[in-house]
């Protein structure tokens, strides 16, 4: 027994020193004052007693409830470590067993005071308080039969029954029977001063025991629910009632200072307020644990099919019923190559409804290929001693490879402007791709299709092999310099279906995906609707343009659909260029299943140090720190551990399980954690260093001023620009997702992500917040709510057209207290036809492009005063024409911005064009312009 752990105990089985300091508490409550010129404590608890009237009603078990709670409150006033203990009435209190073997008389004068008559002792100071106890013990029935009482009776009688049991055997009219009031009898015997007698808080703290062993009951943990603990009388109102406020404590029916004026300390609260129903804890109340996982008797934790390199954690879980804390502790066990993840022993805390897990958590680094060598863990639960052997086995698989195919739009819109000077969009789309292709780990495959109007194969899935001159990153680097427009249309199902195609065949690999680019709306077959059915591959695409442009409705439905997604990038800027970049970092990070820690962008003239700190901890096991940058070779780049060493280019060469990559954009060191650098640097807070060299610098100036002068003026002023984009092969991830059931404006976007921690919700405590850049490019932050373990969520209303960019930044502490930091970053595209259905092989939006372009061009031509003489003359009704159109129009014709409002009718020379190529158009059109020349001469 532990003084201070806060459970209620069998007073006669707690120490000597524990009970005079129970007594030595009380003395001075009856010192403490309730409020100046007041009444003590002590005295204030006999006058709460009867101000009240909760006998013999459904209150009476909470009602005392909150009030025993509230003395043991002054209690821990006066000395932290008490708890209101009871005596067990079943028991003689000159005579109570004290669980050693012995007897203790809970009647002495040092103690609780004579038994018999005036009670003398020190707590006589307490007032006039006398005491007749009969001989032997009060013959009450044992805990289990008062606790059955109505067992059998329905669920929402049940509690009626036992109520009026429990009442009675403590004394009541309503039961008949021995009456314990009356056994200790004198003071405590009448119901008007039992309350100055301190032993009856030793009573009714028994009495609430036997209360809270009712609801612990196996299988009814319904006694735990406010709404259903109390059954019928849950609705009771009145003095008695559950439903009224308890008295003295609301001020409302009672002027019992200081819960009314002056003091006005009221507190309101039901019979169903969660303190109240919430048992306190005592040492009767059952505890139950069972392990469940593994789930059977000698069953192992199985760590199957654990990639080469990577760190998995699993759990001994066991179901727990206990008003205590508990604590599990590993007394053997569990040996190379398997590890503890937690401290011991592990504490678990109770929950309101007593049930809970507890989990303790073993760890496989997997080293080399094959099975694992078998090991075991024997965990003994303290408060029970209860123990379980588990054993354990593991084996490792090579590390999980990805192929990918890149899918480059092609079509006639690719040679536009692309809003960065000197750029046209097909130069974004080659100076941004090559990131990813220069990233992938070596065992990835990577090939390349291209689409206009049709689809083409480019480049086979290769492996991309050695970093920087692989064969395979060579083959796509080169179909990506070598990717042309070809003025066609955009058939990106085409595009789509043929990368399936193509990864449909392949073995070797545990995952497939493929990268979309497109800067364009669908405006030939195949359609992505046709093809969205058969597609099983993850789907990842960038959008270069505005939603009103793209119309990206099918291809976002169809990443989402595949757990890939769709990042959009707006109307480009000046200086956006490397904001695609950052997108093709991002879906590889998505495609590769890594999680980003950090993302940060700046830039840097010499003569500074830049140092960009980020986190590592225990679940990451292997790390990409990548240095993006038009101009990576202008960097002295190196990283810092967190014991302060300092790793350079040529040293990652020579370390174990490192290495340092040089692409044409991208410096990055790639290494497997820990490095074996000092004691091993692994978790804690490393930094990416940066030094930009002035002969470098000087030198990327010259280029920039012979092509670039726009960006020259940037990078004179500023420095040159990076992005330091930190990646973690990890069991702690952040996944992250956009919900929209609605993409026209005032749609209500719901933002969640998960925390997870080797495939839990998050051991640790973490937060999400996002970070909004609306389309007009003010921005806010959104912290989500937790709305489960681990589990975030928030939404906000999508009032403007365009694109929200959403950054996701995730942070916390790991189950063994280390910091980290997660980011995601995704899109909302917001337009006004959001809604309109995608196009498809069985309605080919050319139809709709056609009839919106001639209700543009018809609208125009009746604002033409000539034609409306030309109809007067010829007898035909103008208004009923136009009605005719209109209805027309309406019914999937023009935009909704289109009506014969001239000053909302103006004809684009790009839809006049468009609508001269459809068969007839032209005739059409000569006719009409025919009439209107006519008329004029």
């Amino acid at each position: 027994m532990t003084l201070g752990d806060g459970i209620r105990r069998d007073i006669a089985k707690v120490s000597p020193a524990e009970r005079l300091r129970f007594r030595d508490a009380i003395l001075q409550l009856d010192v403490d004052l309730v409020y100046p010129g007041g009444p003590s404590k002590w005295d204030m608890q006999d006058a709460i007693h009867q101000a009240t009237h909760v006998h013999n009603g459904p209150s009476f078990l909470p009602w005392h409830r909150e009030l025993c709670n509230r003395f043991e409150a002054m209690l821990r006033e006066a000395d932290p470590d008490l708890s209101l203990h009871y005596w067990d009435w079943t028991t003689d209190p000159r005579a109570a067993p004290d669980g050693s073997g012995g007897v203790v008389n809970l009647f002495t004068n040092d103690f609780m005071g004579s038994s018999s008559g005036a009670i003398g002792g020190p707590l006589a100071a307490l007032g006039a308080i006398t005491r007749g106890l009969d001989p032997g013990a009060p013959g009450v029935p044992a805990d289990s039969v008062i606790v059955n009482t109505g067992s059998g009776a329905p669920v929402n009688d049940q509690y009626r029954r036992f109520r009026e049991r429990l009442e009675g055997e403590h004394g009541s009219a309503i039961y008949p029977g021995f009456n314990v009031h009356g056994y200790i009898g004198g003071t405590i015997g009448n119901p008007h001063s039992a309350f100055e007698d301190p032993f009856v808080f030793l009573l009714h703290s028994n009495v609430d025991r036997i209360f809270a062993m009712w609801q612990a009951q196996p299988g009814s943990s319904w006694r735990l629910d406010p709404n259903q603990v109390y059954g019928l009388e849950g609705t009771t109102t009145g003095e008695t009632g559950i439903t009224t406020a308890m008295e003295p404590w609301a001020g409302i029916d009672t002027a019992l200072r200081p819960w009314a004026p002056p003091e006005n300390q009221q507190y309101v609260k039901t019979s169903k307020h969660p303190t109240i129903v919430k048992p306190p804890c005592y040492d009767t109340l059952p505890i139950n644990v069972s392990l469940v996982t593994p789930a059977s008797a000698g069953a192992p934790i199985t760590f199957n099919d654990v990639p080469d390199g990577a760190t998995a954690v699993r759990a001994a879980v066991f179901s727990i019923f206990s008003c205590r804390h508990l604590h599990f502790e590993v007394t053997a066990g569990p040996g190379a190559p398997y590890t503890l993840v937690q401290a011991m022993p592990v504490e678990v805390a109770p929950t309101p409804t007593f049930t809970g897990e507890a989990r303790v958590w073993i760890s496989f680094h997997a080293a080399a290929l094959g099975p694992a060598g078998s090991g075991s863990v024997t965990i003994r639960c303290q408060e029970t001693a209860q123990q379980w052997v588990i054993p354990i086995t593991g084996n490792v698989i090579p590390w999980p490879t990805v192929a990918s195919v890149m899918v480059l739009d092609k079509s006639g819109s690719m040679d536009w402007a692309s809003g960065i000077p000197g750029y046209r969009r097909i130069d974004v789309l080659k100076a941004a791709a090559p990131v990813f292709v220069e990233m992938l780990p070596d065992n990835d495959g990577v090939g390349v299709v291209s689409f206009d109007h049709d689809a083409y194969p480019v480049t086979p899935v290769a492996l991309a092999g050695i970093p920087v001159i692989g064969g395979g990153r060579l083959a796509a680097k080169s179909a990506i310099t070598g990717h042309a427009s070809s003025g066609g249309a955009t058939a990106i199902g085409d595009g789509v279906e043929l990368a399936h195609n193509t990864l449909q065949p392949l073995g070797g690999f545990a995952h497939k995906a493929m990268i979309v680019f497109t800067d364009g709306h669908e405006t030939d077959a195949k359609y992505i609707s046709d093809v969205a059915g058969f597609i099983n591959e993850r789907v990842f695409a960038i959008g270069l343009g505005t939603s009103q442009q793209l119309n990206p409705a099918a291809l976002s439905a169809l990443a989402r659909g595949t757990g890939g997604y769709l990042l959009m990038t707006d109307n480009l800027g000046s200086n956006d260029l490397l904001r695609l970049h950052k997108y093709f970092l991002q879906i590889l990070a998505g495609v590769t299943n890594a999680a980003i820690v950090i993302d940060p962008e700046s830039a840097e003239l010499p003569g500074q140090e830049h140092r960009i700190p980020f986190q590592l901890t225990e679940a990451d096991f292997r790390s990409d720190v990548i240095l993006l940058s038009p101009a990576p070779w202008a960097f002295d780049f190196a990283l810092e551990t967190p014991d302060g060493d300092l790793i350079g280019e040529a040293d990652a060469s020579v370390i174990p399980g490192m290495s340092f990559i040089a692409g044409d954009q991208v410096h990055s060191f790639r290494m497997t954690l820990p490095v074996p650098v000092g004691n091993g640097a692994r978790e804690g807070t490393w930094h990416a260093v940066l030094r930009v060299e002035e002969g470098n610098y000087k030198e990327y100036l010259t280029m920039l001023r012979r092509k670039e002068q726009f960006q020259f003026q940037q990078v004179l002023a500023h420095g040159v620009p990076y992005i330091v984009n930190v990646q973690a092969h990890s069991n702690l991830r952040m996944h992250v997702d956009v919900l929209q059931a609605s993409l026209a404006p005032g749609a209500t976007v719901t933002l969640r992500a998960r925390l997870t921690e080797y495939d839990q919700p998050l051991l640790g405590s973490g937060g999400v917040a996002v970070e909004i850049t609306r389309p007009d490019a003010t921005t806010g932050t959104l912290h989500l709510a937790e709305i489960e373990t681990g589990v975030f969520e928030a939404g906000f209303q999508a009032s403007l057209p365009g694109i929200y960019r959403l950054l996701f930044r995730g942070s916390g502490k790991t189950l063994r207290g280390q910091p980290f930091t997660r980011e995601e970053l995704r899109t909302a595209p917001v337009w006004a036809r959001g809604d309109d259905p995608p196009p498809s092989g069985h309605d080919d939006p050319r139809d709709r492009d056609r009839d919106r372009q001639l209700c543009h061009l018809v609208e125009c031509l009746l604002r033409e005063e000539s034609l409306a003489r030309f109809f007067e003359q010829h007898g035909l009704d103008r208004q009923a024409i136009e009605r005719c159109i209109r209805r027309f129009c309406a019914a999937g014709g023009p935009t909704p911005e289109s009506s014969i409002d001239p000053a909302k009718t103006a004809v684009a020379a790009g839809e006049i064009g468009d609508l001269f190529s459809q068969p007839g158009a032209r005739d059409l059109v000569a006719r009409l312009a025919e009439l209107v020349e006519r008329d004029r001469r």
